[in-house]
């Protein structure tokens, strides 16, 4: 009997402490919102937009939901310019919805040998050199315990990824 209470006693506390954690906020929440109130938010113009273009094969063996983006080069390069220490990035989502990410830049040692990968139509990775880059650190707007990262390169590059409860984006 005693053990049957301790063990309901472990399994009450651990479901209080997981719902806890989940409607917490984060410390990047917290940390990007106080930057955030200090220095003045540029909304990026749209950088991605759906595309009809289906994935490949090898695409549609590793990712369960997919849409297809392409990137507004000019736009991209555009919002290295403009060097902004917050943006809104809006990236959409399918039927007409779209995440938000609200970001902060973040300054990280990329030297000039910093190289990144990327994954084409044919799921083959390309090695691409782009210099220095901008880096943006935040969350999904409405998400306090989400997060995302968002760099943008000179030459219209970009790389980011974002996460919240449901998965990756």
């Amino acid at each position: 009997m005693r053990k049957r209470t301790r063990l309901f006693i472990g399994f009450f506390l651990l479901a209080v402490t997981t719902l806890a954690q989940q409607t917490k906020k984060s410390l990047l929440y917290d940390l990007v919102s106080q930057k955030r109130q200090t220095v003045k938010t540029f909304k990026l113009p749209l950088l991605f937009k759906e595309t009809i273009t289906p994935p490949s094969v090898r695409a549609k063996d590793v990712l369960s939901d997919k849409i297809v983006l392409s990137l507004d080069k000019r736009a991209a390069i555009q919002a290295f310019a403009n060097r902004s220490e917050a943006i809104s990035l809006a990236i959409p989502a399918g039927k007409g919805a779209s995440w938000v990410l609200e970001l902060v830049q973040q300054d990280i040692n990329t030297s000039a040998d910093f190289s990144f990968g990327t994954i084409d139509t044919d799921g083959i990775h390309n090695k691409n050199s782009a210099g220095q880059g901008l880096h943006y650190r935040g969350y999904i707007s409405g998400d306090s315990t989400s997060f995302a990262s968002f760099s943008v390169f000179s030459n219209g590059q970009v790389m980011g990824i974002f996460c919240n409860k449901n998965g990756n984006g």
